[in-house]
């Protein structure tokens, strides 16, 4: 696992930490479950006639003598788990806040326990009332999914619980880069983000300024730079593991931020929001905006949450934050209006933060022009594309690791059903020899158990994927979220094709040699 997150994030190094406490926790832990399962299996044999048990197959008035009352219970699961979810849904799923994404998965959840509920009620239901004899391969490979209700279950829920964890995490992750050019996008609409040790005293957008600065007017013809200033603070963004105190502040225009349409609020359309940054109720609070990462995650507050900071001389005051930004270049700071800035902080002279607009042709020209005149400076320029992907890089390896594990329980689950059916055949064994006997041929006993065994698969499928698209119904209805819909669909085909493949190993061993001594067992 390791190997394949280092393979998939970039930037950074990982390495495999183990701690002799947490081995012996896991090795114990899966110790104790096995031996409640051969526990709880031990005890429903043992309570079988020793008849039955001497057969090797289930007795089908053991079968029917239990439908009717788990049927029930199962209905009344069904009912109460589907309740819970749309309970949950119209109670905390409106709106686009963390609540309401956990609502969401939560529903997701309910609707996969409500539909492998509505799976054991069928397949209880069935069990015993086929009372006209069967005419076709495919009703008797229906009949007999019924006999082993607990087996098929199990095929089902392996598959789609696996399923469920694959795709509902698959669709949260984002492609930061897929609208990148747009100035509602996390970039800004911006190319390239530069910092500096020292103030940029000039304006670089008007003539004078660029011949202060030795900056060629042809190089910066087409391009718009927005300065800001910098009060060094802690770092709020996603690198930082320690929770921030007083996060970096930047003094910005308001109005040239909204006339561009630069970013997008969390929550919220339009540029109204950037004007909230010039109100002036109380001279002790600054109105602050920040992105959802750094006042969500970072600094553990929300809308409406004040921040207690000194000026440089020494004076508290409070800055409020007014409004949340989508994912952004900006995450690990906090936006105030510029004329506050200077009012708190007279001494810091000058613009060490810039956010440049260049046309996309001249992006590389324009970056090693600056890096070359402001030398003196201390700049250093980034693309806002590589600064934005190396943030949601972050959350994306979270996601990655639930993928890999989720990956890696569906293919023990799919072991787990090539398992179960190979079980199910190798103790049918004596039955598939006396259908042989009385005419039915090898490729129609095939036909029979894939009939059997590919509804269950699809049960399993279609609960699995259903649930998932509920689970993740907040990243299928966000604009920014870029859903890998060809990666979905390529992991689903993917596990229908393995459980095909499982079905058809499990008939062929089963059919082989020693057909003959098994029908003289029956």
């Amino acid at each position: 696992m390791i190997y394949v997150l280092s393979a998939v994030t970039v930037g950074g190094a990982m390495y495999f930490c183990a701690r002799p406490l947490t081995l012996v926790a896991g090795a114990l832990a899966a110790i104790v479950i096995s031996v409640i399962a051969i526990w709880l299996t031990l005890r429903r044999q043992v309570s079988r006639p020793a008849r039955e048990l001497l057969a090797g197959v289930a007795l089908w008035q053991f079968i029917t003598a239990k439908s009717t009352s788990q049927g029930r219970v199962a209905l009344a699961l069904v009912v109460a788990a589907t309740a819970g979810a749309l309970l949950l849904l119209a109670l905390v799923g409106a709106g686009d806040s963390e609540a309401a994404a956990g609502a969401f998965f939560g529903a997701g959840a309910l609707l996969l326990i409500a539909a492998l509920a509505l799976s054991a009620r069928l397949l209880k239901s069935a069990a015993g009332r086929w009372k006209r004899p069967m005419t076709s391969l495919w009703g008797l490979g229906l009949r007999n999914a019924t006999r082993r209700s607990g087996r098929s279950l199990a095929v089902i829920a392996l598959l789609a619980c696996g399923i469920f964890l694959v795709i509902a995490v698959e669709a949260f992750r984002h492609d930061p880069l897929a609208h990148a050019e747009q100035r509602s996008s996390g970039t800004g609409g911006f190319t390239l983000f530069g910092e500096s040790s020292i103030g940029i005293l000039h304006d670089l957008n008007t003539e004078s300024g660029r011949e202060s600065l030795v900056v060629d007017g042809d190089v910066l013809a087409g391009v718009e730079v927005l300065q800001l200033r910098v009060r060094d603070g802690d770092d709020a963004s996603c690198f930082n593991l320690n929770r921030a105190q007083r996060p970096r502040l930047l003094g910005v225009e308001p109005d040239r931020l909204a006339d561009r349409g630069s970013f997008s609020f969390a929550g919220a359309e339009g540029q109204a929001l950037w004007k909230l940054l010039n109100d002036r109720e109380d001279d002790e609070i600054v109105p602050a905006i920040g992105d959802y990462p750094t006042i969500k995650w970072a600094l553990g507050k929300s809308v409406g949450d004040q921040i207690e900071y000194d000026d440089e001389k020494g004076r508290k005051f409070r800055v409020r934050l007014v409004a949340m930004l989508e994912n952004s270049i900006l995450q690990g700071s906090l936006l105030i209006a510029e004329d506050r800035f200077v009012e708190r902080f007279p001494s810091e002279a000058g613009y060490r933060l810039l956010l440049i607009d260049t046309p996309a042709e001249k992006v590389e020209a324009v970056a090693d022009h600056l890096s070359a005149r402001l030398t003196d400076f201390g700049l250093a320029l980034t693309t806002t594309k590589k600064r934005l992907a190396a943030f949601s890089e972050v959350e994306n390896t979270y996601l990655y690791i639930f993928q890999i594990l989720g990956g890696l329980g569906l293919v023990l689950g799919s072991v787990g059903v090539g398992l179960v059916v190979l079980r199910n055949m190798l103790e049918r064994r004596n039955e598939l020899a006396m259908l042989r006997a009385v005419g039915f041929n090898g490729a129609a006993l095939r036909r029979m158990v894939f009939y059997e065994h590919s509804g269950l698969m699809l049960g399993g499928l279609v609960s699995g994927v259903i649930a998932a698209l509920v689970a993740a119904g907040p990243a299928l209805r966000t604009g920014g979220a870029s859903v890998p819909y060809v990666s979905l669909v390529l992991t689903v085909a993917g596990i229908a094709l393995s459980g095909i493949v499982w079905i058809w190993i499990a008939t062929t061993f089963a059919l082989g040699g020693g057909m003959l001594q098994a029908l003289r067992n029956e």
